[in-house]
């Protein structure tokens, strides 16, 4: 299960009293929303000072992972933390495509 960021616990607040008071339902920011590996994906790897290595990691099929749009590292479109299920990677940045290709998003 995902870690509750102050983000997620205000919005989930705000959905509450929303919902009590018969108001539309939002909806999770992008920045917040939770993903899961649906094909094994194969990226480089990043050290110190986030400088490009020579060794490659494994994105696990059905590792979950949140979107964060605050955080930028390395250049890539879409920065996600790892929550469950990949002890090799806490984080990865890659493309809007790759995105769309190995990862659905869990309602």
């Amino acid at each position: 299960m995902a870690k509750r960021t102050p983000e997620t616990c205000e919005f989930l607040r705000q959905y509450s009293e929303m919902t009590k008071a018969g108001g539309r339902c939002l909806e999770l920011p992008e920045s917040e929303m939770e993903y899961k590996c649906i094909k094994e994906m194969k990226l480089r790897r990043y050290g110190e000072g986030c400088l490009m290595t020579k060794e490659y990691s494994i994105v696990p099929i059905g590792s979950i992972w949140i979107r964060d749009d605050d955080e930028n590292l390395i250049g890539g479109e879409v920065h996600l933390e790892c929550t469950e299920g990949d002890d090799d990677l806490g984080w990865i940045e890659i493309s809007l495509k790759d995105l769309e290709h190995y990862f659905e998003l869990i309602d």
